[in-house]
C-alpha cells in the first residue's frame, strides 16, 4: 500500500477515486479485490458461493459481474434451492438451471405446470434429489420425466399435489428401487392407500431408509406391505394418515432398523403395540385423539409422546 503525505493539489476527499484518508497513515491508495488477488484465487473463493450469492455479488460492480458470469463457476454448482425466493418465476429459474449442468439437488416451492418443471430440470441430467412444495399443478408427467432423465434418484419429496397418483409414484419406485433413499409425500390427494407391490417392482427397496406418507389415506394393510418391501427403513412418518392400528401383526419381521416412528394426528388410530424393535428410540402418537392403548417392549425407546390423546 502506497502512503502519501496528503491529497493531490486541488482535490478534496470526495474527489479521490483511488484514495482514502486514514487518521494515522494519511492518504492511502486502495484497490479493488480484482486488482489485488489473482484470478485463480478469486475463482477458488467464488467457487464456494451458491447461485443466490453469485447473483448478489454480480450486482456490486461491472468487473465482478463479468467475473461471476464465468461458466466454470455455474457449471460446478450442485445445489439449486429456490425455496423462499421473493419473486419466483419459471423463466428466471430456467435461466439459472440451464447454466448448472452438474446440479444434483433441485428444490422448488411455487406453482409449476408439468411443462415448466420439465424445462427447469432438463438441463440437469445429474439430479438425484427433488423437493417440490405447493405442487398443485404437478402431475405424473413430471414423475415420468424424472424417470426418463435421471440415472439414480435418491430423494423425492412432493407436497400438495392433487394430480400425482399411485401410478406415477409406482413408476418412480420401480425405476429407482436400488437407489431411492427417501420418499416424502404430503397432502397428495391422488395417492390413496399406496401399496409397494407392483408386478414389475423388485422384491425390496433395499436403500429406502426414510418414508413419509403424511395427511393421506394410508392404512394398516399398506403398513404391512411397506414392512415387507422396505427392510432398511429407519424413519417412518405416517402423521395424519388413516391408519387405525400399528401392531406386530402388520409389522411382522420388518422394520428391524426403525429408529423413529411418527403416528401423530392419526385420528383413526386406536392401538399401538410394538416389541422387538431394538433400534427404536422415539414413538410419537401425539394428538391421535382415539388412541386407547400404547404398548412398547423395545429396549432403546427414550421418548414416547402421547400429548393430546
Amino acid at each position: 500500500m502506497a502512503v502519501h503525505p496528503g491529497p493531490q493539489s486541488g482535490a478534496s476527499m470526495t474527489d479521490q477515486d483511488k484514495e482514502e484518508f486514514d487518521e494515522e497513515e494519511g492518504w492511502c491508495e486502495h484497490y479493488s479485490i480484482t486488482e489485488v488477488l489473482p484470478d485463480e484465487l478469486l475463482f477458488t473463493i467464488f467457487s464456494y458461493l451458491g447461485w443466490r450469492d453469485l447473483i448478489h455479488v454480480a450486482h456490486t460492480c461491472t468487473t465482478l459481474r463479468d467475473f461471476c458470469s464465468d461458466p466454470r463457476l455455474w457449471s460446478q454448482l450442485w445445489h439449486l434451492d429456490f425455496k423462499g425466493c421473493e419473486c419466483p418465476s419459471p423463466t428466471r429459474v430456467v435461466s439459472i438451471s440451464s447454466r448448472c449442468p452438474s446440479a444434483r439437488v433441485l428444490c422448488l416451492d411455487f406453482d409449476l405446470t408439468d411443462d415448466q418443471f420439465v424445462e427447469i430440470m432438463s438441463p440437469c441430467p445429474r439430479l438425484h434429489t427433488f423437493e417440490m412444495k405447493r405442487a398443485t399443478k404437478l402431475g405424473n408427467p413430471s414423475l415420468y420425466r424424472i424417470v426418463g432423465r435421471c440415472d439414480a434418484l435418491k430423494s423425492l419429496k412432493i407436497s400438495g399435489s392433487n394430480l400425482v397418483d399411485n401410478v406415477g409414484v409406482s413408476q418412480v419406485l420401480e425405476a429407482y428401487a436400488m437407489s431411492l433413499e427417501e420418499l416424502y409425500l404430503n397432502r397428495c390427494s391422488g395417492v390413496r392407500y399406496l401399496q409397494l407391490t407392483y408386478p414389475r417392482l423388485p422384491h425390496t427397496l433395499v436403500n429406502l431408509t426414510n418414508i413419509t406418507v403424511k395427511n393421506m389415506q394410508f392404512d394398516e394393510n399398506n403398513v404391512e406391505t411397506l414392512c415387507e418391501h422396505c427392510p432398511a427403513v429407519r424413519r417412518l412418518c405416517l402423521s395424519g394418515s388413516t391408519v387405525s392400528q400399528f401392531t406386530m401383526d402388520e409389522i411382522g419381521d420388518g422394520l428391524s432398523d426403525l429408529e423413529f416412528l411418527n403416528l401423530s394426528e392419526c385420528h383413526l388410530l386406536e392401538i399401538v403395540r410394538l416389541q422387538g424393535l431394538h433400534q427404536l428410540e422415539t414413538i410419537n402418537c401425539s394428538n391421535s385423539n382415539l388412541l386407547v392403548e400404547v404398548a412398547s417392549e423395545c429396549s432403546k425407546v427414550k421418548e414416547l409422546l402421547v400429548s393430546g390423546c
